[in-house]
């Protein structure tokens, strides 16, 4: 059995961290800042390579300039990282819990499944438990939204251990979907910060309703992308754990056979 588990280095070295950092953090991130920038008239978009120019000294060298590009991804890679909490309780909490719930029902359509009895009793035999909650009344769809969305990080970390390669995979739909939940937020606190202008007059802007009218029509569309990032990941891991478990099915009538 140790023959067949990747080491932690091999595992380590696959994952690619950097890559989450940049989706995950830095993306989102940057877009808050240099959105600030745009509105508060510190950048002009209309000549973005001179103001960017205007960052840097006369007389400055390569060394200053990557410096100080090193410390702008420094800050937006901290911001992204604020940014992850932030958006969880604002964006991912009402989407789990009121708008777009999981369920079961979903996973079988996304997985093209006639029923999900087989991802079931593997799941059982691998984890000892069942695999979604099931809750009578009004709360049964955030119980099941909350347990599958928890049980496919179980799949996830199985993915990982058994094929690193395919663990990739995963990696890249954690950073996607935090990147577009973090957009989300982004481009909501966009939408409603000409309102602020009514309290605080640096906020004010003569284009304020076309800001944020653009910025509601960007976050639908992030929005709806989130949402889909969303299925995607979960359900995505479970169509992992299928692959990596196939081996499994052959051996099922073996399962009630205890001594």
């Amino acid at each position: 059995m140790g023959d067949d588990t990747p080491s932690v280095e091999k595992i380590g070295g696959t994952i690619p961290l950097f890559f989450y950092d940049v989706i995950g953090h830095i993306f989102p991130g940057a877009t808050l800042i240099l959105g600030l920038a745009w509105y508060l008239q510190a950048i002009d978009i209309s000549n973005w390579s001179q103001s960017i120019q205007g960052l840097f000294p006369k007389d400055a060298s390569a060394g200053s300039a990557a410096l100080i590009f090193l410390l702008f991804f420094g800050i937006a890679n901290i911001t992204g990282v604020f940014l992850k909490p932030i958006s969880y309780h604002l964006i991912q909490k009402p989407t789990e819990w009121w708008i777009d719930p999981l369920s079961t029902e979903k996973l079988r359509r996304f997985l093209g499944l006639k029923d999900i009895d087989e991802l079931k009793r593997r799941f059982r035999v691998h984890f000892g438990s069942e695999l979604s909650e099931q809750s009578a009344g009004e709360f049964k769809k955030k119980v099941e939204d909350k347990s599958l969305n928890k049980a496919s990080f179980l799949c996830s970390y199985y993915t990982m251990r058994t094929d690193p390669n395919l663990g990739l995979m995963t990696s890249r739909w954690d950073a996607e979907l935090l990147s577009t939940q973090s957009l989300c937020l982004v481009v909501l606190f966009f939408t409603f910060l000409p309102f602020a202008g009514c309290f605080i007059p640096q906020l004010r802007s003569d284009h304020g309703w076309r800001w944020s009218i653009s910025c509601l029509i960007l976050f639908l569309f992030n929005y709806f992308a989130y949402t889909y990032l969303r299925q995607k990941r979960v359900f995505g891991r479970f169509a992992l754990f299928l692959t990596v478990t196939a081996k499994d099915r052959a051996v099922a009538p073996q399962e009630n056979k205890t001594v």
